[in-house]
């Protein structure tokens, strides 16, 4: 995977985990449908892993 599809694939990380924050957070106040959460949950902390993941294959080490 090349530079620039690290980046459009880290957008796309970035959108379904706010995306998935949204609809956590619409879950919770409802008050129900707690394996949904979970399973929310457990994708969202998924994408935040990549997401720090691409973060760090994308930015040059800067050795000072």
């Amino acid at each position: 995977m090349g530079e620039d599809a690290d980046i459009v694939k880290l957008s796309q990380l970035r959108q379904e985990h706010r995306k998935l924050d949204a609809e956590i957070e619409a879950l919770q106040l409802q008050g129900d449908a707690e394996m949904k959460l979970m399973t929310m949950k457990r994708r969202k902390l998924q994408l935040k892993d990549e997401i720090a993941w691409l973060m760090t294959k994308t930015t040059p080490d800067i050795i000072a």
